[in-house]
């Protein structure tokens, strides 16, 4: 039984590279690797290059497994806020090129200026985007979790990756290459439209941060983001930080001196109580004021 991936010239060696990975990490129900193929073309269209692979033997477990895997990464993509609408058979189109991938704490995914390679949708875990510095200072510019995707811009204009991912935590994605991706795009314009709806939740909550490094003052980024996390806690008065300072103080375009001394001073006005990463608020009121600058 044949297995074909099919691209040009212009896909990043790195896609192709985490493909070959996958495929022979997943052993287990692939086995040989064939051959590798360039086809030429006339004029100015990029060569298509084949990768064959063949299933040494093929058993019905073997095929089993391939159908199984296939159906999970579907049932997932399905479970999604951007694909939940998607066809049947567009999923089915989406799940048959998706490649699941795991990623320790602290892996990179991608580096800032790395070609685009292609979508990346979260399973479980949290992701954070960031740039740094030619000082060494890192400014996060959002974290992703479970149901979240990123890298849709480089993906859909061909560009370099605009920012550097990493993982918070041990997390599982789905990557979807960004040929085979823009493939069925083209047989399936829906998914475009999709699309769109990220590009403008994800410009949004740029704008948003721009305003708030560019006029607000850190007090008012931390009072934000406490009211923030308490929201997602279901409004508890007593939570957990979700970050270790360092990365907070990351996320808040600042250094971990200057966030410690804005939790103390917090402390200090009774505003809140810390117990290591335990927050109490104590006057919601007046962190409401202070983000809103009052």
């Amino acid at each position: 039984m044949i297995f074909v991936l099919t691209y040009t010239s212009t896909v990043i060696n790195l896609t192709v590279a985490r493909i070959i990975k996958y495929l022979i990490k997943n052993s287990a129900y692939l086995s040989v690797y064939l051959s590798v193929t360039a086809v030429a073309t006339t004029g100015g269209t990029p060569a298509t290059r084949c990768l064959t692979f063949a299933f040494k033997n093929p058993t019905k477990q073997h095929l089993m497994a391939v159908s199984e895997r296939v159906l999970e990464v579907k049932k997932f993509l399905q479970s999604t806020s951007i694909f939940q609408n998607v066809l049947d058979e567009q999923l089915q189109a989406l799940a048959n090129i998706a490649i699941p991938q795991t990623y320790k704490k602290g892996a990179t995914l991608f580096w800032e200026g790395d070609e685009g390679t292609g979508l990346f949708i979260i399973k479980s875990g949290r992701i954070k985007i960031f740039k740094v510095a030619n000082g060494g200072k890192e400014q996060i510019f959002h974290i992703f979790g479970a149901d979240d995707y990123f890298a849709e811009v480089p993906t859909f204009d061909g560009g370099s990756f605009p920012a550097s991912a990493a993982a918070l935590e041990n997390s599982e994605v789905v990557f979807i290459p960004r040929t085979a991706f823009l493939l069925v795009v083209q047989e399936h314009p829906a998914l475009a439209l999709a699309m769109l709806g990220s590009f403008a939740r994800h410009l949004r909550k740029l704008t948003h941060l721009v305003d708030t490094l560019s006029f607000k003052e850190v007090p008012e980024r931390l009072a934000h983001y406490l009211l923030n996390l308490s929201d997602r806690c279901g409004k508890a008065d007593v939570f957990e930080l979700d970050l270790p300072k360092g990365q907070l103080a990351a996320l808040l375009g600042t250094i971990p001196e200057t966030l410690s001394r804005t939790f103390y001073k917090f402390s200090q006005d009774g505003i809140i109580e810390m117990n290591g990463t335990t927050i109490k608020l104590c006057d919601r009121d007046r962190l409401h004021s202070l983000e809103k600058n009052k």
